[in-house]
C-alpha cells in the first residue's frame, strides 16, 4: 500500500469529519460535472513558458466543474464557491493538470493550520471565531461574500500558487495562474438564486454548450517584487501584469461521467517541462492528499 504524509492523511481526516465519509465519491468537490473540449494556445505563443502544450497547435482537455462541499447530493443553488480542475492532454500522452477555485486566495499557511481550520468550520461559529482570533490571516477567506454563479462558465477560478514559469532561453517568471470566463463574472442575487432548480448548473452549462462553445482565458498574474511567494492567504494587487496563455474552447459534456470521475484524478503537482512547482509548504502536501483521496475512493 501507497504510504502518504502525515499533514496529507490529517487534512483527509479532517475533511472526513466535517463531511462525513462518501465511499467512491470525492472527499470535497463531491458534486460536479465533467466537460471537454480544446485547447487554443495563444497567437503568438506567450515566450513566458517553454511547455510545449503552450507553444504547439491546439489540444484536447478534460475539465471539472463543482460544488465546494463534501456531498453529492448537495444542491447548486447555494451560495458557495466552486472548483475547477482541468487536464491538459499532452502531444506524447501525458497530461499535466491545473486545479482552482473561485475566490484568489485560501484560509490557511500551513498545512497543519489547514487541518486546524477544516477542525474549527467542524465545530461551528465558535470554532470558526477561535481560529479566526488566532489566524487573522484567514479573514479575507472566511469574510469572501459567496455566489451562486449564473453559470458554471460565468465564474473565475483560481489556482493559487505561485509557480515558476521557464522559457526557452531559461529565464524564470513567477505567477499564478487563473481561467476567467470570457463571457464575464456573472452571479445570481440571492432570491435568484433561491428559486433556481437544485441542479441548475448542469442543466444550464449543458443548454449552454447545446448553443455555443464556452470560452475561459488561462491566464497567469505576474508577480512584482515584494508580492508574497509562499504565503496562499495573501492575494497579489490586481495592477499586477497578467499574460494569456490560451483559450479552452468547451464544447459538450462528457458522455459517461460516472466512469470518468472513477477514473479521472486532478493531481495539481503533475507538472510539465516549462512550469515548475512553488515554493509555499501547502504545495507538496495537497499533491500527497489529492493522492490519497484517489487511492481512497479506488
Amino acid at each position: 500500500m501507497t504510504a502518504f504524509s502525515k499533514p496529507a492523511t490529517d487534512a483527509l481526516a479532517a475533511l472526513h469529519r466535517l463531511f462525513g465519509p462518501n465511499p467512491g465519491i470525492r472527499t470535497v468537490h463531491s458534486r460536479g460535472v465533467f466537460v471537454e473540449g480544446e485547447f487554443v494556445p495563444a497567437d503568438p505563443p506567450a515566450t513566458l513558458s517553454r511547455a510545449a502544450f503552450l507553444r504547439g497547435a491546439p489540444s484536447k482537455f478534460m475539465a471539472r466543474f463543482s460544488n465546494f462541499v463534501g456531498d453529492p447530493n448537495g444542491p447548486d443553488n447555494v451560495p458557495q464557491k466552486r472548483g475547477f480542475g482541468v487536464r491538459f492532454f499532452l502531444a506524447d500522452g501525458d497530461h499535466t493538470d491545473v486545479v482552482a477555485h473561485s475566490f484568489d486566495g485560501f484560509p490557511a499557511r500551513t498545512p497543519e493550520d489547514f487541518v486546524a481550520f477544516l477542525g474549527a468550520v467542524a465545530g461551528g461559529e465558535p470554532g470558526v471565531k477561535q481560529f479566526r482570533a488566532t489566524h487573522p490571516e484567514s479573514g479575507p477567506f472566511l469574510d469572501a461574500p459567496e455566489y451562486a454563479p449564473v453559470s458554471y462558465a460565468t465564474e473565475a477560478y483560481f489556482a493559487l500558487h505561485a509557480f515558476r514559469y521557464v522559457a526557452a532561453d531559461g529565464k524564470a517568471t513567477v505567477g499564478r495562474p487563473r481561467f476567467e470566463p470570457v463571457a464575464g463574472v456573472q452571479h445570481l442575487s440571492a432570491q435568484q438564486a433561491a428559486s433556481q432548480a437544485p441542479d441548475y448548473l448542469r442543466t444550464e452549462l449543458k443548454a449552454r454548450l447545446a448553443k455555443e462553445p464556452a470560452l475561459f482565458r488561462y491566464v497567469v498574474q505576474l508577480a512584482a517584487p515584494g508580492d508574497p511567494l509562499d504565503d496562499l492567504t495573501r492575494a497579489w494587487p490586481a495592477d499586477r501584469p497578467l499574460v494569456v496563455l490560451g483559450t479552452l474552447r468547451m464544447t459538450k459534456l462528457v458522455a459517461d461521467e460516472v466512469e470518468t470521475a472513477r477514473r479521472i484524478g486532478f493531481l495539481p503537482t503533475h507538472l510539465v517541462d516549462g512550469i515548475e512547482p512553488p515554493g509555499d509548504p501547502i504545495f507538496p502536501v495537497r499533491g500527497d492528499a489529492y493522492r490519497a483521496a484517489f487511492a481512497e475512493r479506488n
